[in-house]
């Protein structure tokens, strides 16, 4: 996996000063300049989106400005960050002397801390978080004298991404917590909550915790969208969704977010967010199988990041061409990558980066069964693995996260308590009423007695009966979790097999092609086709798990079913004709379009073409036909066959489902491949169901509305 994401992250980081209260214009004869809390929010914006443009108007402000004017030093900070952005550390240094100078001369206090944070910034970019910290804390410590009007989201924003590099999750996480709480109790316009968001998505992107990053990137995503413009920060948010949708499977997303990231960063001249979005496309390439296209993409994220000078980028992109020609079973080159990539990020302490490179590197020893080498390399990855998340830091992080919620569970208690209060007093006089009535019947007569023992005993059979149901829904809900655990692992362990066997099928591919052995070029056609098999079925569980957990979208638009039709023909002639089998498609001569997903409905046909060449004895017809009725199309697959009988049609969509025991079929089923189909054509708003009492074949048909 490719932790790399959070870098970005920071380039939407400015050292503008929030703390501006009761701002008046003032004169400019009196060396003073109008700058609002506000300009000052929009110059730190259009400094990250038009550098140049940015620091002559900085340049501007700062010729009526004197030097001991609180402002003075703010445009300062802001012409820092600019040397920064583009990798200009001797000018950005020496700018940051000036302003700590100047801020002790004239005892800015604030200032002085958002000086600090720079410095972080800055030894952060120079790959030494260690240093950083220490002006962090020497920031809060300035902080802290002023109280609650200094600008502390900043700080948190910072600190949150220098314990991060250090490994120290739980101070990372705790600083973010802070920091987003500051926020919600003192709402600003021109705070730092966007951001924050930004940084909540990146932890629990860590965590693998996907659809909770999502939803954070999300929501940052549309507050620099639509409430604050910030080109800088929309661009490093699409890159960060891209990365998580390509990391679930959703490539056809990652692919849209992380062109949509690169367009913004190239518009802006942007060249560290340049090299982020090659990195990401390159990861995205790499994980669809397109590894010529993965390679141009990294090597110009790794030329960027070299002429940057930055060392986390320079180490990422190194492992990410050790993967890459790994993929391309160049073991030597992957090697020197990897190998390089393991230095650097042990010079500056990039636990992630070389997390992931000890990985890969013992992939290639095991490769190339260099047992004991890929021994001492595992070992190796799991001692940093267990460094970067151990099972300290993950308790602290859920103590965390439970701190952060605490006023809203606090409300939530009393509310229960007044609620148990109350039931109290109604289980008292239900009680009352009791004894009431038991000295009232005392003196009726045996027949009356009982009546009431038998009243009780239907009581206390009731009782064990509630106490039964509890305890059955106790059980159902501990299946329900083993259940999840289990879909879970299927979902992981298909995505961990899906590329090395996806490699495997295409090396056996290559080496069809160049056998010219009659039975040995067999014996490899009867490993692909099981491998082919193995593949089918580990895509069929990811698109499934993907379907369930409510990652893969469905864009409605008119769809031309019959170009979709011979797509689909073309990509199955070859298992047809192998079979002796024909595919024909009977239409009307004008065919109008769908309203549906192109991707899902071409999904779907494949699926049922598929079930159709599976289950037709050889030299077959499979007949696909499309009529229009009334205000819908109906779209039959037919093929001979064993029918389905008619107490088994309504289960044959369940998960995992078989359409029977058919002696006329060419391959295995695995049950997936109509639920597939029937979520997908519901979801477009279609329906799909197989026709009964058919005669000797098997006719399902799909039932679409018109565009």
């Amino acid at each position: 996996m490719l932790h790399h994401l959070r870098k970005r992250h920071w380039a939407s980081i400015s050292p503008v000063i929030l703390f501006i209260s009761a701002l008046s214009p003032l004169n400019a004869e009196e060396g003073k300049v109008p700058l609002s809390m506000e300009k000052l929010y929009h110059l730190r914006i259009d400094a990250t989106q038009r550098p140049d443009e940015s620091l002559k108007k900085i340049r501007d402000l700062l010729l009526p400005l004197k030097k001991n004017h609180p402002h003075y030093v703010e445009l300062l900070l802001i012409q820092a960050r600019l040397y920064l952005l583009s990798g200009a550390y001797p000018e950005a240094e020496n700018l940051l002397q000036e302003s700590e100078k100047l801020a002790v001369a004239y005892l800015h206090a604030e200032q002085l801390a958002e000086t600090h944070c720079m410095w972080a910034v800055f030894y952060r970019k120079k790959g030494d978080p260690a240093r950083a910290l220490e002006h962090l804390q020497t920031a809060a410590e300035t902080r802290r004298k002023l109280g609650e009007t200094s600008n502390w989201p900043f700080q948190r924003l910072v600190e949150s991404g220098c314990y991060w590099e250090l490994g120290q999750m739980d101070e990372a996480m705790q600083s973010l917590t802070e920091g987003l709480a500051f926020c919600e109790k003192h709402p600003d316009d021109y705070d730092y909550y966007p951001d924050l968001l930004n940084q909540a998505g990146n932890i629990y992107f860590l965590l693998k915790r996907y659809p909770q990053a999502i939803e954070y990137y999300r929501k940052a995503l549309k507050i620099v969208t639509e409430e604050r413009p910030n080109l800088f920060l929309k661009a490093a948010l699409l890159g960060n969704l891209g990365e998580v949708y390509a990391i679930v499977g959703d490539h056809n997303s990652a692919m849209k977010y992380n062109a949509a990231s690169l367009e913004l960063e190239e518009e802006m001249g942007n060249i560290s967010g340049v090299a982020y979005s090659h990195r990401t496309l390159a990861t995205s390439y790499l994980d669809m199988g397109n590894l010529d296209a993965a390679q141009e993409n990294a090597e110009k994220s790794l030329e960027l990041q070299r002429r940057l000078n930055n060392s986390w980028g320079i180490g990422y992109g190194l492992q990410l061409l050790g993967e890459i020609a790994y993929r391309k079973a160049q073991y030597e080159d992957a090697e020197n990558y990897l190998l390089e990539a393991i230095e650097l990020s042990r010079k500056h302490h990039a636990l992630e980066n070389l997390r992931s490179s000890y990985r890969s590197l013992a992939k290639i020893y095991e490769g190339q069964k260099s047992y004991f080498l890929a021994l001492n390399t595992y070992k190796a990855y799991r001692e940093i693995d267990q460094e970067i998340l151990n099972e300290a830091n993950q308790r602290n992080i859920n103590e965390l996260e439970v701190f952060y919620k605490t006023e809203q569970k606090e409300q939530q208690i009393l509310r229960m308590k007044g609620e148990k209060e109350l039931q109290d007093a109604q289980l008292e006089a239900e009680r009352n009423r009791q004894v009431a009535l038991i000295l009232g019947i005392a003196g009726l007569t045996m027949l009356t007695g009982l009546t009431f023992y038998l009243y009780l005993t239907k009581r206390k059979s009731n009782r064990r009966t509630l106490l039964q149901k509890q305890a059955l829904e106790k059980a159902n809900q501990v299946l329900r979790q083993v259940d999840q655990e289990k879909n879970d692992f299927l979902n992981i362990a298909a995505h961990d097999i899906y590329s090395p066997l996806s490699s495997v099928v295409a090396l056996m591919q290559h080496l069809e092609s160049t056998c010219t052995d009659a039975t040995r070029k067999r014996q490899l056609e009867q490993a692909e086709d099981a491998s082919m098999r193995v593949l089918h079925l580990v895509r069929s569980l990811l698109d499934t798990g993907r379907i369930e957990a409510g990652l893969i979208g469905t864009e409605i638009q008119p769809t031309d079913v019959a170009e979709l039709v011979e797509q689909v023909f073309s990509r199955r002639i070859q298992q047809a004709e192998g079979h002796t089998m024909r595919l024909s498609f009977s239409k009307p001569p004008t065919l109008p379009k769908v309203k549906a997903d192109p991707t899902a409905l071409s999904q779907v046909l494949e699926n049922l073409l598929g079930n159709a060449l599976k289950y037709s004895p050889n030299g077959a017809e499979i007949i696909v036909s499309a009529k229009v009725k009334e205000k819908h199309m109906l779209i039959d697959i037919s093929n001979p066959g064993i029918p389905i009988p008619n107490d088994k049609i309504q289960r044959v969509f369940d998960k995992f489902a078989r359409l029977g025991d058919r002696k006329a079929s060419t391959g295995k089923a695995y049950g997936l491949g109509l639920f597939i189909v029937k979520t997908l054509t519901e979801r477009m708003g279609g329906t799909v169901y197989c026709l009964p009492d058919q005669e000797d074949k098997i006719v399902f048909r799909l039932q679409l509305n018109l565009a």
